[in-house]
């Protein structure tokens, strides 16, 4: 199985607000990754936020705590915690298939991966594009 094209799209940075702002681009889809340091950073830990996401919440959860570890308790550069979330994206991406349905990793609307699995073909599709398919 191939590895699906992605990559760091954009990274910006804004001294007035005090975030770093990472967009990961897969096929039609954009992953968020908003990291805002505190006024008084390193002593307090930075907020990290992740919208759009192809993941789960538990996993969301995972991948946010690993950073802010990172960057709190590990004195990590805020280049290597970016390098690091999309590290994850793309292992959580390897061997996904696409939508049959759709012919889409990620759901343009919910950003998932396809979790439903076919009986038959053993085929995997988004539970969306099979309900779209039923009101058809």
């Amino acid at each position: 199985m191939e590895m699906k094209k992605a990559s760091i799209k954009t990274v910006r940075f804004s001294r007035t607000a005090r975030q770093i702002v990472a967009d990961y681009d897969l096929e039609d889809s954009v992953m968020t990754l908003i990291i805002e340091f505190p006024d008084d950073y390193p002593l307090s830990v930075p907020v990290i936020e992740n919208e759009k996401a192809i993941v789960n919440r538990g996993i969301r959860r995972r991948w946010i705590m690993q950073l802010t570890t990172f960057l709190a308790n590990q004195n990590g550069w805020t280049v290597d915690a970016v390098l690091m979330w999309a590290r994850n994206i793309e292992r959580h991406m390897e061997g996904a298939e696409d939508c049959v349905i759709c012919l889409m990793t990620v759901h343009s609307v919910t950003y998932q991966l396809p979790r439903v699995r076919c009986k038959q073909c053993k085929k995997r599709f988004h539970s969306e594009c099979l309900t779209l398919l039923k009101v058809i």
